[in-house]
């Protein structure tokens, strides 16, 4: 997979997604520890991993770890897309930088930690599971959130006025329980 990865970026057309058949390829794969070369356009790694270890070295596209069931995906970079594990239901994703719009949108379960800043919509229809975002967040934390927990170590641009249920933390300290705002 490391050396296809790293060949296929030279002869990949940009509108390609290859993402998805990179999954298929770990998904069905007898090996559990991946490493994948990307050149920042690539989207869709770790699409439905089923227990695979994926490392991503480079920056990313969109909707990496979607539809996870278990396994971990660590990205070395930047998650440049959106749906940054779109419906994942287990597993574990990391980013060691930001992450874009809609994180965590329709989660169920797992966790996702981005070690940078996230954009808009974190935890966006949102129904379990737990996302820690180190850095800043943009508007709209929690948009149409039902369950879950939300941590939010750095500042804020904005909840979302639709909250329905979950949880989100600020640097530690409850401001949303149950999908009820805490007054501050």
């Amino acid at each position: 997979i490391t050396l296809f990865s790293i060949i296929f970026q030279d002869i990949v057309h940009p509108e390609w997604d290859i993402g998805y058949y990179i999954s298929a390829l770990i998904n069905h794969s007898n090996e559990s520890d991946f490493t994948y070369c990307s050149n920042g356009s690539t989207g869709n790694i770790g699409f439905r991993n089923n227990g695979k270890r994926i490392t991503v070295l480079g920056d990313v596209d969109d909707q990496n770890g979607a539809e996870m069931t278990k396994g971990e995906l660590i990205i070395k970079g930047n998650n440049f897309g959106e749906y940054l594990g779109c419906k994942m239901t287990g597993g574990s994703i990391l980013v060691e930088g930001n992450s874009s719009s809609c994180t965590g949108s329709g989660m169920t379960g797992g966790k996702i930690i981005v070690n940078g800043d996230s954009t808009i919509h974190v935890g966006d229809d949102m129904k379990g599971g737990e996302i820690v975002i180190e850095g800043h967040a943009g508007k709209s934390v929690g948009s149409s959130m039902t369950g879950g927990t939300i941590h939010l170590n750095g500042d804020y641009k904005s909840l979302s006025d639709e909250i329905h249920g979950g949880n989100i933390y600020h640097k530690g300290k409850p401001i949303v329980l149950n999908g009820r705002r805490i007054e501050q």
